[in-house]
């Protein structure tokens, strides 16, 4: 009973194979005698869908450069030598911070110079002020007295306020860049020490939009903005925030700054996507994307439709069953939407157009009609 079941399963096979076949010769021959019957080709199957309706959000797609909520090179207004740097490359600062010291020792020695002078002119004054009461000199030298003690204490102020200058502190909480500064180092006036971008985890996202377009981004207005790198792709909501006041006239862009919140990982100068809505939503046609056929000529697909004869009557199989052909048809495409493709114009809703395999297909071509489960892509 053993030794049985080898061959009982091997003359199963065979069985299988050979229904198999016959059937595939069956379906060819009837795919070749329609073809016969309508005076051409067998007719090629086809996967087919009905066109569909859907509401449609028309939206733009910008890209976009992210800035800093706050951003400032560190220049100092003084020419100098360097005495301390510190802080060190990507370090994190809060505002008041000392970043870099500058030699001030001249400062130091003409401030003390400065203030013995305002010693000297306020004794000066005393003696005067106290003549004056004896009538041994003038209200005029009492005035000149004065003078120069109040000479005396702009010096002072003076030379603290250059003193203050060799002394450069972060303006806010920021994050500092790379370091190229040491002590010792001699800087000029104006010469970069420090990029100082702020810490906040609010970030702008600044896009060029086309003049057509800006009317549909008051204040206010929400925006998708998505920022990719090799691991992933980050997703922030954000609002418009600003509108450049002029056009660009070599471009006839608008710039948009719209505000980000959490975009704390964004780096400036980051490329980004922004996404906002540029119209109301519409009702539309979504066709798939395997269904579109793009030409020089125009984009178009294949509506299935019944063959008929010349005298217009419907065509029909050997079975009984009517007869489809390819019609080609152009539309107009707009925009790709998840699971397919919006068409502005040529389709009406429910229509019956080929979908995968429609490559295949030529006007007047005849189609044996797949149902959408037959597609390999699923």
């Amino acid at each position: 009973m053993k030794k049985r079941w080898p061959i009982l399963f091997v003359v199963v096979v065979i069985v299988g194979v050979l229904a198999l076949a016959g059937w595939k010769f069956l379906s060819v021959r009837a795919a070749m005698a329609a073809g016969m019957a309508m005076g051409g080709p067998p007719p090629m199957a086809v996967v087919a869908v009905a066109v569909e309706g859907t509401t449609f959000e028309p939206r733009a797609q910008i890209v976009g450069t992210i800035a800093a909520k706050q951003a400032v090179s560190l220049r100092p207004e003084l020419a100098g030598l360097v005495t301390s740097v510190n802080f060190e490359s990507g370090a994190t600062v809060k505002q008041g911070d000392v970043l870099v010291t500058m030699d001030d020792a001249v400062e130091q020695a003409e401030l003390r110079a400065a203030k013995a002078r305002v010693d000297l002119a306020r004794a000066t004054l005393d003696r005067v002020t106290k003549a004056l009461a004896t009538g041994a000199t003038t209200p005029t030298d009492v005035d000149t007295a004065q003078a120069e003690l109040d000479s005396a204490e702009a010096g002072v102020q003076r030379l603290e306020v250059l003193i203050s200058k060799k002394t450069l502190r972060a303006p806010f909480d920021a994050r500092v860049g790379i370091r190229t500064l040491h002590a010792g180092q001699y800087v000029r006036e104006g010469d970069d020490v420090a990029m100082l971008e702020s810490a906040s985890p609010e970030v702008f996202a600044d896009f060029a939009v086309p003049q057509e377009l800006v009317a549909r981004l008051p204040v206010g207005t929400p925006v998708r903005v998505k920022a990719r790198d090799s691991a992933r792709v980050l997703e922030l909501d954000g609002k418009v925030v600003a509108q450049q006041s002029s056009a660009s006239a070599a471009t006839r862009t608008v710039i948009v700054r719209a505000l980000l919140q959490g975009g704390g990982e964004l780096s400036p100068g980051m490329s980004v996507s922004v996404d906002f809505a540029r119209g109301a939503s519409v009702r539309a046609l979504k066709v798939p994307v395997m269904a579109i056929r793009r030409a020089s000529y125009g984009d178009h697909v294949f509506t299935i439709v019944p063959a008929k004869d010349k005298e217009g009557n419907a065509m029909m199989d050997a079975s009984g069953k009517p007869m489809m052909v390819a019609a080609q048809r152009f539309i107009t495409l707009g925009e790709e939407v998840p699971g397919g493709v919006i068409v502005l114009q040529g389709l009406t809703e429910g229509e019956t157009i080929a979908a995968d395999g429609s490559f295949k297909l030529y006007e007047g071509a005849g189609v044996i009609p797949m149902p959408p489960e037959m597609s390999p892509s699923r």
